[in-house]
């Protein structure tokens, strides 16, 4: 997905989270590029990463690259079943560093937006 549709996508889950009470959260996925020995190398390692998120996620649930390095994958359900979905990625063994934002059901995407600005710009 786009980031700008992804960005669309998230204001309609949040408010829609917002409106039902229901658990939503937003994982980061960034691979470091100097932890590979070249950018062909690098450029494959997210192919991968894609592929796989794309494979663990629910069809309701969406993912964006969203950084030269990186995806944003928005998971529906609690903190637990976030975890569960964490671990079948690392399962994996793909080089790189995760990161999770959790979002409350009563938080704005405005906050949420503001939270993803502080923690990684």
């Amino acid at each position: 997905m786009a980031p700008g549709l992804f960005f669309e996508a998230l204001r309609r889950e949040v408010a829609g989270a917002m409106r039902n009470g229901t658990p939503l959260s937003l994982i980061t996925f960034a691979l470091e590029p100097a932890e590979f020995a070249s950018a062909t190398e690098f450029q494959e390692a997210l192919r991968k990463l894609a592929f796989l998120l794309r494979d663990e996620m629910r069809s309701e649930e969406f993912f964006a690259r969203v950084s030269d390095a990186g995806f944003w994958v928005v998971l529906k359900g609690t903190s637990s079943e976030c975890q569960i979905f964490l671990e079948r990625v690392a399962s994996q063994k793909i080089s790189g560093a995760t990161s999770k934002i959790f979002g409350h059901a009563f938080e704005s995407y405005d906050e949420w937006i503001t939270r993803i600005d502080s923690e990684y710009f």
